[in-house]
């Protein structure tokens, strides 16, 4: 006999209070004697809503079953909606196995999911292992945007300023462990490439990173000290980086006089080196250089720099 499911029109509300207690966290069931298989999960129109008020996120996703693929076990997931996360905008479009391929014991649960944010744009897919434990997990992922420091609002720790970028690699968590590694791409006019780790479980959180580029155009780090990237014929910048060439064009200062928010000082340690090889642009200029490798480093401790500007 087959056993099948289906839901018209279902409501599903996710709410965690001001306090961190959530709706969704049940008291653990004795096990069955009988488990009881299901052949089948169909849902039409269903309403898929997540409040968290700590996280300022209110979405609300339209859910519903597609069509079975030649691969597919049961019938998959598609969900597409809106709504704010960390006050935000937010939107999300994207396809995952049934909740029945849960059950199913040695399996994966297979995730292919657009997100946007604002300007950020990214692409997750892979398999979780399954039952799914958000604390170890690896998945590949595509991020672009129009500054990295947008990422501040998703990932509540800060992430230096950059011109636009697009990134490939893997995403990686391992307890408080978050990596990306392997990761490929471009940010401004320079290629990209690398590892970064950062470990949330600290009071303050610790970054460290490794960061190799073949072709390294410096004026796409001229954002670490507060000045706007080159906006000539050619170069990559985003709006507010052109408006703040133009203004600083303008001024007689020799350097930018922008202030630097402390606060996100105060939240991230870090260790990051980046290897320039084979060569690196200059005003434009291609200097290349066989063989030889730059290798600026960047470190930063919060606890010493707030200490050195109170």
């Amino acid at each position: 006999m087959r056993t099948q499911i289906e839901l018209d029109k279902p409501q599903v509300h996710l709410e965690r209070n001001a306090q961190g207690d959530a709706n969704w966290r049940l008291r653990e069931r004795s096990p069955s004697r009988r488990p009881v298989r299901f052949d089948s999960l169909v849902i039409r129109d269903g309403t898929l809503t997540l409040r968290d008020p700590r996280l300022r996120t209110d979405l609300r996703l339209e859910v519903a079953t597609g069509a079975r693929g030649r691969d597919d076990t049961y019938a998959p997931l598609l969900a597409r909606g809106t709504g704010r996360y960390r006050n935000g905008e937010f939107r999300l479009e994207g396809r995952a196995d049934s909740p029945l391929q849960l059950l199913q014991r040695g399996g994966g649960y297979r995730l292919d999911v657009k997100l946007s944010a604002a300007a950020t744009h990214a692409h997750v897919r892979g398999t979780l292992p399954a039952p799914i434990d958000l604390g170890h997990f690896q998945l590949r992922t595509d991020v672009s945007g129009q500054d990295l420091a947008d990422l501040y609002t998703l990932l509540d720790f800060p992430v230096p300023e950059s011109p636009p970028y697009a990134l490939s690699g893997l995403l990686e968590r391992n307890d408080s462990i978050i990596a990306y590694r392997n990761f490929s791409g471009r940010i401004g006019d320079t290629d990209m490439a690398g590892d970064l780790t950062v470990d949330v479980g600290r009071v303050i959180p610790f970054a460290r990173g490794k960061l190799v580029s073949r072709h390294l155009d410096l004026d796409d780090l001229a954002v670490l000290v507060g000045a706007p990237p080159a906006t000539g014929a050619g170069e990559t910048a985003n709006a507010q980086q052109r408006a703040d060439a133009a203004e600083h064009a303008r001024s007689t200062r020799l350097l930018p006089d922008r202030s630097f928010d402390l606060l996100k000082l105060h939240l991230l340690d870090a260790d990051i080196t980046l290897e320039a090889g084979e060569s690196i642009i200059v005003n434009g200029l291609q200097r290349v250089r066989p063989g030889a490798q730059v290798t600026p480093v960047i470190e930063t401790n919060a606890a010493e720099q707030m200490d050195h500007v109170s």
